[in-house]
């Protein structure tokens, strides 16, 4: 097999098709290709594009829902997002921009997720 080099917005845009031709609405898509890509940048290929093949499967499988839209509520300080059994990065992108117009009223918010912590890599990061 060859290796080919993209850049980064090769990258993203790959990771993008992938997921919108399984099912995955374009605003989560992106979230989602971003956080994989920005991995790659980092040097933490285990947590990069290597899980798209799995993401994948896990969506056309109906593990996880493809067409999910993360649901956010705000109660004072707590940011609360819904994932709807979807992939995890739309969903921690939402609650952190939420989290960013909630902290000059309320100091620093606490986000969560009804969902349990399956990865240990920090996500702000890229969502900044």
């Amino acid at each position: 097999m060859s290796r080919r080099r993209l850049s980064i917005a090769q990258a993203r845009e790959l990771a993008m098709q992938a997921l919108l031709g399984a099912g995955v609405g374009a605003r989560e898509a992106g979230a989602t290709s971003r956080a994989l890509v920005a991995a790659e940048c980092d040097g933490l290929s285990s947590h990069g594009l290597a899980r798209l093949p799995f993401y994948l499967d896990q969506i056309l499988s109906g593990k996880v829902a493809g067409g999910a839209v993360p649901e956010v509520q705000v109660s004072g300080s707590v940011v609360h997002v819904d994932a709807g059994h979807g992939l995890a990065f739309p969903a921690i992108a939402s609650g952190a921009t939420a989290s960013c117009r909630w902290r000059r009223s309320w100091g620093s918010p606490l986000s969560r997720s009804g969902a349990p912590i399956t990865s240990g890599w920090p996500v702000i990061r890229w969502s900044r």
